[in-house]
């Protein structure tokens, strides 16, 4: 998605805007850089979800008390849920009252199939906000960076997305972090995204995992220990057991054909930083081994989704069995 003030220049201003999409971050920054640029020193009116569109293009049709226009915003309205029968808006956005603009905020996925998005897609109103695909963040962080005269090294652009999460709002907070940090200093290493992201649940988990891969039962049991304090979920600490043994026997067979160290994150579809994490584990342990727990991890989950025991004693076991194995 461009930034908004490129947006209005390229599609020009309208007397409707629909922001829809899931990502909330998307939405809330789009809505406000949005009402930035056209509120100016008009007054701002809010209509409840439950209004119906009647009541909307009315609004639309009144001057305000000022006289100087006004926006009016109506999130999630249910008119649009159900109603395809949209005449009274149509013929009000194509003789619009001037100085009156309508922002329509909807927080769910636009359906393209249906006539109404069908019908504002075509008048040029739309502003998506869906969620950017996995490839796609790395290159929103380096923009975000650049918003504020920084600049990240690509290497620590990946390893924040790892350490992070995909979450932008996250992203875009630990952004802000890293960058007052900074201070002065343009360029953003990795060690410094390393340093200052280690206190976020997903760095949490790698260290875990580090832990683990490295033997160091008791260590791993008091790591595992914080992360259950933080809330993560016993199933998804397993996940990510069980998908560091699948990067290892995946990352151990792809080097043994011959396919170079700097193309194996790619061919297995993972976060560079992750494979880079991974790697000095790679030699350590032969590919039974590997086998096993992967597939003691996978017995696992299936044994905790079942009740089969409590979850935390069985994650428990699994590390302890496997730092125990001298193998």
């Amino acid at each position: 998605m461009d930034k908004i003030e490129d947006w209005l220049s390229k599609n020009g201003s309208k007397p409707l805007y629909v922001i829809a999409g899931e990502n909330g971050f998307l939405r809330n920054e789009n809505e406000r850089e949005l009402l930035d640029c056209i509120r100016l020193d008009r007054e701002v009116e809010k209509l409840a979800e439950n209004e119906p569109l009647e009541v909307l293009v009315e609004s639309a049709n009144m001057l305000s008390l000022f006289g100087t226009g006004k926006v009016i915003i109506q999130r999630n309205p249910v008119w649009l849920k159900k109603a395809e029968e949209l005449d009274e808006l149509m013929q009000w956005v194509e003789n619009p009252v001037p100085g009156i603009t309508v922002v329509i905020v909807w927080e769910f996925k636009a359906d393209k199939r249906k006539k109404s998005f069908k019908w504002f897609t075509k008048k040029g109103s739309m502003i998506f906000c869906d969620n950017l695909k996995p490839w796609e963040l790395p290159a929103w962080i380096k923009k975000r960076f650049a918003i504020r005269k920084k600049r990240i090294d690509p290497t620590a652009a990946e390893a924040l997305l790892a350490l992070v999460g995909d979450s932008q709002a996250l992203l875009d907070n630990e952004i802000e972090k890293i960058c007052l940090y900074a201070g002065t200093q343009k360029d953003i290493p990795l060690s410094m995204v390393e340093e200052l992201s280690s206190a976020s649940a997903e760095a949490g988990i790698f260290d875990f995992i580090d832990t683990l891969c490295a033997k160091q039962g008791v260590a791993c049991l008091n790591k595992l220990d914080n992360l259950l304090k933080m809330k993560e979920p016993e199933v998804k600490i397993n996940f990510m057991i069980a998908r560091q043994f699948r990067i290892l026997l995946q990352g151990k067979q792809l080097k043994r054909s011959g396919v170079l160290r700097q193309d194996i994150a790619s061919k297995m579809k993972v976060n560079p930083y992750v494979w880079k994490k991974a790697e000095p584990f790679v030699d350590r342990y032969s590919e039974s081994i590997l086998e096993e727990y992967f597939f003691k991890s996978q017995k696992l989950d299936w044994d905790m989704k079942s009740g089969k025991g409590e979850p935390r004693v069985l994650l428990e076991q699994l590390i302890l069995d496997f730092c125990s194995n001298e193998s």
